[in-house]
């Protein structure tokens, strides 16, 4: 069921422990014991919020592979036989789970170190692809737009410090973990973050209703995409500052997309367009 390398699994595929003691993943499995289930108490995050607790496969993975898993919960007979575990490990009874994460619909959850929000700097390295969020308040739809943004390579994603969903356990899980390796860079004042890039020499591209087909765009070295909110899409003041307003073309009579089904075929256009570029 948990298999972390040859010479620590067993035939059962359960966690072996080593002369050590300890899990082939390195750290100590730790049960409760059956007199203690009683107490087993919902997980405490600290108090100033530095550490959350995500849920999933793809995001107990991500966090292993980003370095950032503190402490690993899994439920018995839950199957992570892939995954490359580099944090403490605990295997827990249906009971014990139950009791430590009451709402969960995953049967694997992970302790991880809250990911940076950082400062936009002149002399951050972005990356070619940079995206704008303007005030993406759902954390489904922020999670699932990071993990488009991985794939697609835009490795870095500005947001506003107010009105924007913050890295939530939602957002991680959404993201499959993929928050893990992005760069997320907080502002103060958006506008002012945009007007950064284009000093930056990013040509600035924001999505709208109307405007040019994103078929008919030839893109550049660097580029830097603004969507907009689920309610409002992107506010005038940040429009008017971009180079170039574009849209996807669909069929007659559709009114709109949701805002992670337009970032991700929107990145995906800027993706393949810059490919013949090297980062």
């Amino acid at each position: 069921m948990y298999k972390n390398n040859k010479d620590g699994e067993n035939k059962r595929g359960g966690y072996q422990k080593n002369r050590s003691g300890s899990n082939v993943g390195g750290a100590p499995t730790r049960y409760t014991k059956k007199g203690d289930r009683n107490a087993s108490t919902k997980i405490q995050l600290p108090p100033d919020g530095s550490r959350m607790i995500a849920f999933g496969k793809n995001s107990v993975s991500e966090a292993c592979k980003a370095g950032i898993a503190k402490h690993i919960h899994i439920r018995k007979g839950t199957n992570l036989y892939d995954v490359d575990f580099n944090a403490k490990v605990s295997v827990h009874s249906s009971e014990e789970y139950a009791q430590l994460f009451p709402n969960a619909v995953s049967g694997s959850a992970v302790e991880v170190v809250t990911p940076l929000l950082r400062s936009l700097r002149a002399n951050t390295h972005l990356g070619n692809l940079v995206l704008v969020l303007d005030k993406v308040q759902d954390p489904q739809n922020f999670g699932a737009i990071i993990r488009a943004a991985y794939s697609f390579n835009f490795h870095s994603i500005i947001i506003q410090r107010h009105s924007q969903v913050k890295v939530t356990p939602t957002v991680f899980s959404a993201s499959a973990g993929c928050v893990a390796h992005v760069k997320l860079f907080e502002v103060v004042n958006l506008p002012e973050g945009v007007e950064t890039l284009s000093n930056l020499g990013y040509k600035i591209y924001s999505t709208a209703s109307e405007g040019t087909n994103i078929d008919d765009i030839t893109i550049p070295e660097r580029a830097a995409v603004i969507l907009g909110s689920e309610g409002k899409g992107v506010r005038s003041k940040l429009a008017d500052l971009a180079n170039e307003q574009i849209t996807i073309p669909m069929t007659q009579g559709a009114d709109s997309l949701n805002v992670s089904q337009a970032a991700a075929i929107t990145m995906h256009y800027f993706h393949r367009g810059n490919a013949k570029y090297t980062d």
